[in-house]
């Protein structure tokens, strides 16, 4: 038990291992079903909104030019036998193909392309982009080859990785000058290349010398870089398992369980040494006291001499010398018998204590070789990967080292050129996408914003909805939980336990098992003081009072419920009539003129009124309401009055305001044990609980758990994924009919 106490109040431990699990396609559902509103209604509008942009565009062109670059000829291998594209350091193919697409991208060369068009077609190209009197007057400056490259040119690769073949793509409202500017494109990239034939080898040779270089300088630094490491971490040895620290971890961990083991014996002397409580003719039973030569003969002494009392006693009075120095000599040697075995007895302790500082430092130097060993081990799987970073490299060197060495040959040849694969025809369909697949996409958004929506809210959900959010936001454990029932009032809800109600009376054992078992039971019997408050209005705390106090005087204990809520009052008029004459406000009103009210029998003092709910439960109310309720709860002659309680009863629960809105519950904590914390699914927020919590926790009466009331949404109270390990089973319960089985519910 105490084992599953400390993982429900460690949330470390509990959210590091959680992380290792996802969320199931289950949880999603859920998360789904609970906002599938807010995501339908966004996705709709997001996929109208995205079909009327799109269908009230201006019908676009696409006219497609496309080029082949010729890396071969017949008197030289193909390129692509000496460039492996493949190499990630040097990949001559990509860097070829992509020099020639920022050339056709360039602005000077776009220039050209401007130039070789006639005013007219100027004109025309520019129409869309610019007023009609504008275009006729000629007298703004337009930047013809800006607006080209940024709403009508798009170059590419055809597929493939290998791919020589370059698409040059126009988009205009006008087809005739798509295909116009796509073909003078493509015109004038072919004049452009003609000059520039032996570049692209060139440069693929000086590109692959400077690779080299750069490398083997990198390769230099790594290499005195791994050997710095080895001499910085002193690995002598290499091979695992070999190092001194592992030999020296073993040695000490043998004398640490031979240490341990003694320590056992020796404890065990102890406790037998203690469990004889001083008592001589015990002490004798015990081997090592008893069995000691020098206690054995002062035993045997002083049992001969009562032996020889005995003798005497038949003979003798009792005042005779040889009676009387007989005595003499027993008490004599009792005492150097006592002497003797409290000697034998600190010398247990002692070596007790002694065993003791040795397996602490034991334990210690094998902590410290242990953390020796982890260091080198670390170090040693570092080295190794340095190593396989050097030889890489070095084989990487060597590659293109050969391949510089066969570019080399073919740097004087002409080894490529471009010709026309395809010219570009007027597009007599525009590029804007049909009806049906418009609908397809304006679908999968909506679904999109269906999903993410939802699960989007849920991750900024900053309220309490699941018994993980309690445990690891207030680092208390859960003591409970109380599910949703709108169909009872809050009278018959109270009254729960007491009416003995089907649906809540389990949940109130078990409620009263948990805070049974999280109490000190080595120095209370039971818990004597209970404040039950929670962060803010309307989570239930009375009732959760009302019905744990029934539940502890269904199991025999004297109970007394509190209603400390002077400020809005609910116990009253569930457990007793609405009498403003008698209750904790008016017996403070009493004893402010009246000091012997204080002194009085509480159970028949007329002004405080205490109520026979049943057999062994009674009812104190507030009687009635007030402004003042921290000077009442605060007052000497309050703090008495609990005081007199706590005495003439087994458990005194305090119904508080909330300890979030108002102070009054770490006031009525001055005069308790222990707090129990009341927090309704979907109520207050994380940080809120926190703050109340934290605010009870440097009271008298610290937080001793939470219950979770008014659980609505099941799944939510188990959580989703990572989330899911509640104390219900640790996630066991995920499945709603287990939970709902488990109460009886439907």
């Amino acid at each position: 038990m105490q084992q599953n106490m400390t993982m429900l109040t460690n949330p470390t431990d509990r959210s590091v291992e959680a992380s290792q699990r996802l969320v199931s396609i289950s949880d999603v559902v859920q998360i789904i079903l609970r906002r599938w509103a807010w995501g339908a209604s966004l996705g709709i509008v997001v996929a109208t909104f995205f079909l009327f942009v799109l269908l009230s565009r201006e019908k676009q062109f696409e006219a497609v030019a496309s080029v082949t670059v010729n890396l071969n000829t017949d008197n030289v291998m193909d390129i692509r036998e000496v460039v492996d594209t493949e190499l990630p350091h040097a990949s001559l193919l990509d860097s070829f193909m992509n020099t020639q697409i920022e050339r056709i991208k360039a602005r000077s060369l776009g220039q050209a392309v401007v130039a070789a068009l006639n005013p007219e077609e100027l004109a025309a190209l520019r129409a869309p982009f610019v007023a009609d009197a504008d275009l006729l007057a000629d007298t703004v400056a337009v930047d013809s080859v800006e607006l080209i490259h940024k709403h009508m040119l798009k170059v590419e690769t055809g597929e493939g990785m290998e791919s020589l073949v370059i698409r040059v793509r126009i988009v205009h409202r006008d087809a005739a000058i798509a295909a116009l500017l796509a073909n003078t494109y493509i015109d004038e990239f072919i004049a452009y290349n003609a000059g520039f034939r032996n570049v692209s080898t060139r440069n693929a040779v000086n590109f692959l010398g400077a690779q080299i270089e750069t490398m083997r300088a990198q390769l230099a630094e790594e290499e005195s870089s791994l050997q710095n490491f080895r001499v910085a971490n002193n690995l002598v040895t290499v091979e695992p398992g070999q190092g001194a620290g592992v030999l020296q971890m073993r040695r000490f961990g043998d004398a640490l369980t031979d240490a341990r083991i003694r320590l056992l014996d020796a404890e065990n002397k102890v406790r037998q040494i203690q469990e004889c409580d001083g008592d001589l003719a015990r002490l004798m039973d015990v081997p090592f006291i008893g069995g000691r030569r020098e206690v054995m003969a002062a035993f045997n002494q002083l049992s001969e001499l009562k032996r020889e009392y005995k003798v005497l006693e038949e003979v003798y009075l009792s005042k005779h010398p040889l009676m009387v120095q007989n005595q003499a000599s027993q008490k004599s040697v009792e005492e150097a018998l006592q002497q003797l075995t409290g000697l034998a007895c600190k010398q247990v302790e002692s070596e007790f204590e002694s065993i003791q500082l040795e397996v602490s430092e034991l334990a210690k130097n094998f902590v410290n070789a242990e953390q020796m060993v982890l260091n080198w081990e670390r170090a040693f799987v570092e080295y190794q990967r340095l190593e396989d970073d050097v030889d890489n490299q070095r084989k990487i060197i060597k590659m293109l080292a050969e391949r510089y060495n066969e570019t080399s040959i073919a740097q004087k040849m002409d080894l490529h050129s471009v010709r026309v694969l395809d010219r570009a025809q007027p597009p007599t369909q525009p590029v804007s996408a049909s009806i049906v697949q418009l609908g397809a996409v304006a679908v999968c958004i909506a679904a999109a914003f269906f999903v993410a929506v939802p699960v989007g809210l849920e991750l900024v959900d900053n309220r309490l909805s699941s018994f993980a959010d309690v445990e690891l936001y207030t680092g208390k454990p859960i003591l409970g939980d109380v599910r949703y029932y709108p169909g009872k009032t809050e009278r018959t809800l109270s009254q729960a336990v007491l009416k003995r109600d089907s649906d809540l009376i389990e949940p109130f054992r078990a409620l009263y098992a948990r805070v049974r078992l999280q109490s000190d039971e080595k120095q209370t019997k039971h818990h004597n003081t209970l404040v039950v408050t929670s962060s803010v209005p309307g989570e239930g705390k009375s009732m959760v009072a009302g019905n744990l106090a029934s539940a502890f005087a269904m199991h025999q204990h004297r109970v007394l419920l509190v209603d400390c809520d002077l400020r809005r009052p609910s116990l009253q008029a569930t457990f007793a009539k609405k009498q403003k004459k008698q209750g904790l406000i008016p017996w403070y009103q009493a004893a402010r003129s009246d000091t012997s009210k204080i002194n009085a029998d509480l159970l028949t003092d007329p002004q405080l009124g205490i109520v026979a709910v049943s057999e062994q439960f009674f009812f104190l109310g507030s009687g009635g309401q007030s402004d003042c309720s921290t000077e009442i709860l605060s007052s000497t002659k309050i703090a008495h009055l609990f005081a007199k309680l706590k005495d003439s009863f087994d458990v005194v629960i305090f119904d508080t305001p909330p300890v979030g809105l108002f102070p009054d519950a770490c006031l009525v904590a001055d005069n308790a044990d222990e707090c129990l914390f009341v927090a309704r699914q979907f109520k207050a927020t994380r940080n809120k609980v926190r703050y109340s919590i934290a605010a009870m926790d440097h009271s008298n009466a610290a937080v001793l758990g939470v219950v979770l009331n008014g659980v609505k949404n099941v799944p939510a109270a188990i959580g989703y994924g990572p989330r899911s390990r509640s104390y219900y089973g640790y996630g066991v319960e995920k499945d709603v009919r287990k939970y709902t089985q488990y109460y009886g519910g439907s």
